[in-house]
């Protein structure tokens, strides 16, 4: 099972928790978030994406 990756959206409380127990599981996680200093984002347990941020650039989604 851990030979595949994770993705969590949004590196809240929720995201940081669901990126610990899937790294600590072994699990190769990449957390998707568009801020830079969301709290998840620096896990040593995630590779860190950044995303666009659909609230100031909605026309980057709808392609």
């Amino acid at each position: 099972m851990a030979d595949a990756p994770a993705v969590v959206l949004y590196m809240s409380y929720l995201g940081l928790g669901l990126v610990r127990a899937l790294g600590r599981e072994g699990v190769r996680v990449f957390a998707l978030d568009p801020h830079r200093d969301a709290l998840g984002m620096n896990s040593r347990y995630c590779t860190p994406v950044l995303t666009p941020d659909i609230k100031a650039d909605e026309a980057r989604y709808l392609d």
